[in-house]
């Protein structure tokens, strides 16, 4: 029996940009013929990892994954080959604004320290230029071995193959992106609702969120009267997801009780706070974060109809 051969990838940054991201992790391990080691996630602008989207997400059955742990008990933590991307094909990672705007982000890449906080030993280290973005023959052949596991420290962007979930969050163009939270998620954010006829909002005010809808061209955040002014007057709760106060909100809110979400553990108040924005029977989010186009996309898969989903 020929012996398995494992992909390794480090995480990029942020939980919705690794929900699509998980897109082409499967589709470069489908051509290089390996098995997908789902990384652990780091919480946010940290370099703490504890778990990975398996523990979170029902993720798709039809390929070949293991989990990070699960490979650590059973295979050595030894990555025969690193190719340590450089991604010069990715704007931002020319930007020295964003630079230092993600210091955990730039210090993954050339430092490989996702690799090593997850468990992982690195042996030979390859530096690998990325001058623009890939076919997936072209990603192919770029990281062909033999190597029995291989690792590649950055995939955002890295092949043009994979269809863009920016261009249509509502589209049945994406396969492989877990659309459904583990049930003990979804239970835990069905107790925190307590209602029915609930709008859920998306508001992201920290983590430098305004000076990177800034950067993207043509992007703006939406203020707290235009996200109010969204929500039906048949609403019978509002529940904001957000990683900061709502004060702004609760100012524009026009006399309706808004409710928050809270839990100790940052990536447990982000899942469930994405079970509640799926569930609930209106949405609204905003075009400048993947956090917003993960839950126009599970909501899209769960059959919502698009006229109660808006990214402003």
């Amino acid at each position: 029996m020929p012996q398995p051969r494992f992909l390794v990838y480090q995480p990029s940054h942020g939980l919705g940009v690794e929900l699509f991201l998980l897109e082409t992790a499967f589709a470069i391990a489908g051509v290089l013929d390996r098995i997908l080691v789902i990384p652990l996630l780091p919480d946010l602008e940290t370099t703490r990892f504890r778990r990975g989207l398996d523990h979170y997400f029902q993720l798709d059955s039809t390929q070949q994954w293991i989990s990070t742990p699960e490979f650590l008990e059973k295979c050595s933590p030894a990555i025969d080959l690193t190719f340590q991307v450089i991604p010069e094909y990715r704007a931002d990672y020319r930007s020295s604004t964003v630079r230092a705007l993600h210091p955990v982000w730039t210090d993954n890449i050339e430092h490989l320290t996702a690799l090593t906080r997850m468990g992982f030993t690195p042996k030979r280290v390859v530096v690998t230029s990325i001058p623009r973005s890939m076919s997936l023959a072209e990603v192919a052949a770029v990281f062909a071995s033999v190597e029995p596991v291989i690792a590649v420290s950055f995939l955002n962007g890295i092949t043009d193959d994979i269809p863009s979930f920016e261009d249509s969050p509502f589209g049945g163009n994406v396969k492989h992106v877990p659309s459904k939270i583990q049930e003990c998620y979804v239970d835990m954010a069905r107790s925190f609702a307590e209602a029915e006829h609930v709008a859920a909002l998306h508001w992201r005010r920290r983590h430098h969120i305004k000076t990177m809808a800034a950067l993207m061209q043509g992007a703006s955040l939406p203020s707290a009267k235009k996200m109010i002014q969204q929500v039906p007057a048949s609403a019978r709760q509002v529940i904001v997801a957000s990683d900061g106060r709502i004060n702004g909100l609760r100012r524009c809110a026009a006399g309706r009780e808004l409710k928050q979400f809270h839990h100790s553990d940052p990536q447990v108040n982000a899942v469930v706070d994405m079970a509640l924005c799926i569930n609930a029977e209106w949405f609204i989010g905003t075009h400048a974060s993947t956090f917003s186009f993960y839950i126009a996309y599970a909501r899209s898969a769960s059959g919502i109809p698009r006229n109660k989903t808006v990214l402003l």
